[in-house]
């Protein structure tokens, strides 16, 4: 769900950033987008799998433990806090990471500037702005 979120955001970003750059075919810059972050976000998933079976053997002395219809707190010995905070990084991470592989993407190949961080993430609050306008209704 967050994902589906991110990757709507964005495909606004990237083709604002190829319109402005005056970029040929900016749906083609667009679709690149989409897919590197796609990419970046199934690795990531990737590794947080091999991360979570990781923690189960921790606790079980080399053998896997399939436990269906449980949680993370249940699977994992090192209680609800760690548990929770793991959860909160298995869901963010992927389209966070996802989102900072389009961000270098946007402003090395598209934008080619260097990858300050005003640069990386130039554009957001315009983005926003611009969703608030669509969203307001005039007063008259």
């Amino acid at each position: 769900m967050i994902g589906g979120i991110v990757i709507l955001l964005v495909a606004v970003w990237i083709y604002r950033a190829a319109i402005r750059a005056k970029k040929g075919n900016a749906f083609m810059w667009v679709a690149i987008g989409a897919v590197t972050f796609f990419v970046v976000q199934f690795f990531m998933v990737q590794l947080n799998i091999y991360l979570m079976e990781t923690i189960k053997l921790w606790g079980t002395e080399g053998a896997a433990v399939v436990v269906k219809g449980a949680d993370r707190v249940t699977q994992t010995s090192q209680g609800p806090v760690v548990a929770f905070l793991l959860s909160v990084y298995m869901e963010l991470a992927p389209p966070l990471v996802g989102f900072l592989a389009v961000a270098f993407l946007r402003t090395l190949v598209i934008m080619q500037e260097k990858p300050t961080l005003q640069n990386l993430f130039s554009d957001i609050k315009e983005i926003f702005s611009g969703f608030k306008k669509v969203f307001t209704t005039p007063e008259n």
